[in-house]
């Protein structure tokens, strides 16, 4: 069954038809929101967009109007303001959220005025580089707010740092939605596109609910462990992510590495502690705490890779000799790691 009846189209043809003022000169028209993206309740409202051929006063502004006891949102935007924003997209320009924003309701469009001419716009937008933007920018974001918390450790304020790094949270399951080519921004429909995408019972997914569900502020022996719970989930967000994009490197994302053992166990396992990370930016690998530490190499990269909370330093060994890093690379990578205070073994 269409999303969009044919009775439905029609009424919203006409409904937009009126709305617009002389000379508007439409180019397409379209239904996007909750109701394309499957995310609809009985309440839901009309979320229609109007591309028109030339800027006017109804541009850039929403009109307001009673539907089917519902109301219709319709949204105008000239042809020039979205030629803008896709060549500003690709020439890696900074675009702002709401620009974005238009751009997913585009892809996620069903035509109501014009289908071929809907269809020509969503082909001329760069998604993958949308994508790219929406994970780099989600990362930056995460990782401001992480650096923000452990500032505020330093200085013993452990309420706000659980809250900053609350923030980091969120952020984490940004960056892996944009990864996995979502281009939505909505904050209320984060959850619902989680599970659309990876399904609930995916380990990364649960591991992102069940620390959701941790955060307490009480006093600031609960804050930190919030804190770490946190950092544990954005190090692998991070390794997941930088991992293939730099090393060709792909993890699992098992609950070893999401929510992780703070303690050495007794099969003597090497332990990435939780509160450091590594960030790939301008082609450069920096191992973080409170501040940057020290830039690293692809091999040392690689072993940190592969510690995953779980393994002892002689499984770490075999499985990188499978990508050709020798025995005395990868112990001398993890006692670097050790001597820095990375790792517990």
């Amino acid at each position: 069954m269409s999303i969009l009846t044919k009775e439905t189209q029609n009424e919203l043809a006409a409904l937009i038809e009126k709305a617009l003022i002389a000379d508007s000169n439409l180019i397409t028209s379209y239904l996007s929101g909750s109701i394309t993206e499957g995310f609809a309740t009985s309440k839901s409202d009309f979320d229609v967009y109007a591309i028109v051929s030339s800027e006017n006063k109804q541009c850039n502004t929403e009109i307001f109007i009673p539907f089917n006891d519902k109301i219709c949102e319709l949204t105008v935007v000239s042809i020039d303001k979205i030629n803008e924003i896709i060549s500003n997209l690709n020439s890696q320009e900074i675009i702002s959220w709401y620009e974005s924003h238009l751009l997913h309701r585009l892809l996620t469009g069903i035509s109501i005025h014009h289908e071929s001419a809907l269809f020509s716009l969503k082909n001329s937008i760069p998604k993958d580089e949308l994508c790219k933007f929406l994970l780099n920018k989600a990362k930056k974001f995460g990782e401001k707010c992480f650096s923000d918390c452990m500032g505020n450790m330093i200085d013993n304020d452990y309420i706000t740092a659980a809250f900053n790094a609350e923030r980091t949270l969120h952020a984490s399951i940004d960056c892996m939605l944009a990864f996995h080519n979502s281009t939505s921004t909505l904050i209320k429909w984060r959850v619902k596109n989680a599970i659309k995408k990876f399904g609930k019972d995916n380990e990364y997914f649960k591991s992102y609910l069940l620390v959701c569900s941790k955060i307490n502020v009480i006093n600031d022996t609960s804050a930190l462990e919030y804190i770490q719970a946190v950092g544990r989930v954005w190090q692998a967000t991070l390794d997941y992510i930088q991992g293939k994009e730099c090393c060709d490197v792909e993890i699992e994302l098992r609950q070893e590495r999401l929510l992780g053992h703070l303690k050495i166990k007794d099969n003597n396992s090497i332990i990435k502690k939780p509160l450091y990370r590594v960030i790939f930016e301008r082609s450069k690998l920096v191992l973080i705490e409170s501040s940057a530490i020290c830039e690293i190499t692809a091999d040392a990269y690689k072993v940190w890779l592969s510690i995953d909370n779980s393994k002892d330093i002689d499984k770490v060994i075999s499985d990188l000799s499978e990508n050709d890093i020798d025995s005395n690379t990868t112990k001398f990578y993890i006692d670097e790691f050790s001597k820095i205070g990375a790792i517990l073994r």
